[in-house]
């Protein structure tokens, strides 16, 4: 939205105040609404094919059971350092710490990635030579799925000073939006309703918690990262599982292949990890899928020499 003289004299804080939050709003909103341009790729083992396949769902796991250790926290940190170099009353920060904690109470992640044929991930999530890389396209019925839940997409962003950028935004625009407004809003029609919307309509909230997520370790860069993180971790928790993990009881939440129940369960391509049998694992593959009624466009095998 554009704000012209006619509505705001510029000698006013309030045009200040509210371009400066449009210019953030713009800049947080091209982040969480960014789409890959390919597939994205979902890796599994064997016994994970088997129970997607069956069940025609994929998990989203709890935040604090996947293997990065510092999920959360690089983001945690970083908005602490943001909030140092503003000066906020000790209310506003406390009330700045818990909006951050609550983003950490639940949150469930289905992580993908744009590479489908790494070494790295064959080695991380397929041990043994039984891996499969499951592509999906934007358009599968997954994604609308996903939203259908109160998911988002995101990507993970791995650059300190993109993420030191994203965390300044966030801090500022709460600063501008959540604490001072009341200087500069002489009344509700005088702001545009995009802001006014940002600010009563959770999107503030939704976007700290998608950076919070997003926010990685550069180690994990070569993953080139995807996910899918829930929205609203109360509404979640109605269709939360569980089940035995590396980490003791694993919370997870199930996402249908499918958003209508007389959909098609489709995956776009499947990639066979490297195995030293490739007809027999192409043949079972297909006796599965089609055993599932799961309909797959294309499947290719693995083209890493990788010996198990």
């Amino acid at each position: 939205m554009t704000i012209t003289r006619s509505f705001y004299p510029l000698s006013t804080p309030g045009v200040l105040a509210i371009r400066t939050i449009l210019k953030v709003m713009d800049a947080l909103d091209r982040f969480i609404r960014e789409k890959p341009s390919g597939y994205l790729y979902h890796y599994t083992g064997a016994a994970g094919l088997i129970g997607i396949t069956q069940s025609g769902t994929l998990w989203a796991t709890d935040y604090r059971h996947l293997n990065d250790r510092k999920e959360y926290r690089i983001g945690a940190k970083l908005l602490q350092d943001e909030l140092g170099s503003h000066r906020l009353e000790e209310k506003h920060r406390r009330a700045f710490d818990r909006l951050v904690a609550e983003t950490q109470k639940t949150c469930f992640v289905l992580s993908f990635s744009e590479m489908g044929d790494q070494l790295s991930q064959w080695r991380a999530y397929c041990p043994g030579g039984n891996g499969y890389a499951l592509g999906f396209k934007q358009s599968n019925a997954l994604f609308a799925s996903a939203q259908h839940h109160h998911f988002n997409l995101v990507r993970c962003e791995y650059d300190l000073r993109e993420q030191k950028k994203l965390c300044h935004y966030l801090v500022q625009s709460f600063r501008d939006g959540m604490i001072t407004k009341q200087s500069w809003w002489p009344s509700d029609k005088d702001v545009p309703s995009r802001v006014r919307a940002f600010f009563t309509r959770y999107q503030w909230n939704l976007a700290l918690a998608l950076v919070m997520s997003a926010l990685k370790h550069r180690g994990f860069e070569e993953e080139q990262e995807w996910r899918l993180v829930s929205q609203y971790p109360d509404e979640a928790l109605h269709g939360v599982a569980f089940r035995p993990g590396r980490f003791g009881v694993t919370p997870y939440f199930e996402l249908p292949l499918k958003l209508k129940e007389d959909d098609p369960r489709q995956i776009d391509e499947i990639v066979i990890g490297p195995t030293p049998n490739r007809p027999a694992s192409r043949a079972a593959l297909d006796v599965l899928l089609s055993k599932c009624d799961i309909a797959v466009s294309s499947i290719k095998v693995s083209h890493t020499p990788l010996r198990h």
